[in-house]
């Protein structure tokens, strides 16, 4: 038997090994027996046997648990499945909730559909999540699923980073961390305890359609020996655990180093030195985190020798993942480019908005009654003007977000000064929320 994945024995072997699971989990996040967590359920046998499992430990901790299904839309037997969980669940005494995406009506390719509804997925269930105080949601991924994830990645040429496959906790917002207990749990595994429950579950066409990469990858899998997957399996988990201690120091250099007010506008800046002293394998991580959240990108970029050199040698790096790095040999700074900054026509003056994907605005303003009052968001490179704290970098302060009214400021982010009497606007970096994780 391997100590990677384990194959069924009986419910109680699996039980046991699934509490032990969750206990490491849930002692790493520091999560209170008291505190809610809910479950992600499609209907397939993966997340029907996690549905299961996760009540058997919820009902041990005396912990209040909801199932929410998300129905994506994508075929036409997406609302009978949530109503087939729906029932399941009441029949156990599991809340249950059903979200909704309203998919494009646009025609749109296999691919990027699918990576549209992931996101919503995530969006929907982050919403519910904040909404209800629930800080953890399961999932249903498997040790197979992490074998086709590392495999997807090889082919796109990926780091080691992504090598080591996905990570046990992952945040997907502030609040809200996706948990994966499954992952030491074969599928076939967890079909042989759904069929000792006689639990039955609903298979997804789509998993059969070639069209998906995945499941071309999940079928050349199946035809590999066991000891082949198992060798794959070791090299992950090998990978899983350096990845983890270069994101320890990593996220220890900007806990020692950086300026959380510098982050609060927009730039980061740290001691050259101590950065050219760290390990050359921490040093990429310290950089890739530092551009994701500075730069607003969805994803990390990839920081190779040559960048690396242009710092050893203290040159100006002109772009990268949205940022320009300024370097000398006392400091690096790392700023927004200032162009391709967002311009926003504010339609609603009592509502949220995020400006470049890194800064969140709530405007209010109840005077401004005049159609042809024009309200917009635009960076203050584009208004033209520094009016701003002068105590920041011009950097900084170009790629800040402002407030206008015809083209004249009412707000600008940083400043002492009050444009106007009539306007309140409560402004705030977003950090990136993986800035500071540490993937299990």
């Amino acid at each position: 038997m391997s100590n990677i994945a384990w194959e069924f024995i009986n419910k109680e072997i699996t039980l046991n090994l699934f509490f032990s699971e969750m206990d490491f989990i849930c002692s790493h996040l520091r999560k209170s027996e008291k505190e809610a967590v809910s479950v992600a359920v499609s209907g397939g046998s993966d997340s029907m046997a996690l549905l299961l499992l996760i009540n058997h430990w919820c009902i041990r901790k005396n912990t209040a648990l909801t199932c929410i299904t998300v129905d994506h839309n994508l075929r036409s037997e997406s609302a009978y499945e949530a109503l087939f969980i729906k029932n399941f669940c009441e029949n156990i005494g599991i809340k249950h909730t059903t979200l909704k995406w309203i998919r494009p009506t646009e025609k749109i390719s296999i691919g990027k559909i699918e990576n549209m509804a992931r996101d919503a997925r995530y969006n929907l269930i982050n919403e519910f999540c904040n909404q209800h105080s629930i800080k953890i949601v399961a999932t249903g991924h498997t040790w197979n699923d992490q074998l086709e994830t590392y495999e997807m990645r090889k082919a796109a040429n990926s780091s080691e980073f992504g090598l080591a496959g996905m990570s046990k906790i992952r945040s997907i917002s502030k609040n809200v961390k996706i948990i994966r207990p499954l992952m030491v749990f074969t599928k076939k595994h967890l079909r042989d305890f759904l069929n000792s429950e006689k639990v039955s579950w609903k298979d997804d066409p789509m998993n059969e359609n070639e069209n998906f990469k995945r499941v071309s990858i999940r079928k050349n899998l199946s035809e590999l020996n066991q000891n082949i997957l198992l060798a794959k399996s070791s090299e992950i988990k090998l990978l899983g655990k350096k990845r983890r201690e270069i994101e320890e120091n990593a996220v220890r250099f900007f806990q020692n180093n950086i300026n959380p007010n510098d982050i609060k506008f927009g730039f980061i800046t740290f001691d050259t030195q101590k950065f050219l002293a760290e390990n050359d394998l921490i040093k990429p991580e310290i950089l890739k985190r530092a551009i994701w959240n500075i730069g607003g990108k969805k994803y990390t970029s990839n920081i190779d020798d040559n960048i690396l050199k242009q710092i050893f040698t203290f040159k100006k790096l002109n772009t990268i993942g949205k940022c320009f790095l300024k370097i000398n040999k006392k400091y690096i700074s790392i700023f927004r480019e200032n162009r391709n900054l967002d311009e926003i026509l504010i339609a609603q003056k009592n509502k949220h908005y995020i400006f470049d994907n890194r800064f969140s605005l709530f405007i209010k303003c109840d005077k401004f009654q005049n159609e042809l009052t024009k309200f917009m968001v635009l960076s203050v490179k584009r208004l033209g003007k520094l009016c701003s704290n002068s105590e920041l970098p011009h950097e900084a302060i170009y790629s800040l977000p402002c407030v206008c009214v015809n083209e004249s400021p009412v707000f600008v982010y940083g400043s002492d000064e009050i444009f106007s009497e009539n306007i309140t606007v409560k402004c705030e970096f977003i950090n990136k929320v993986g800035l500071f994780d540490i993937f299990l």
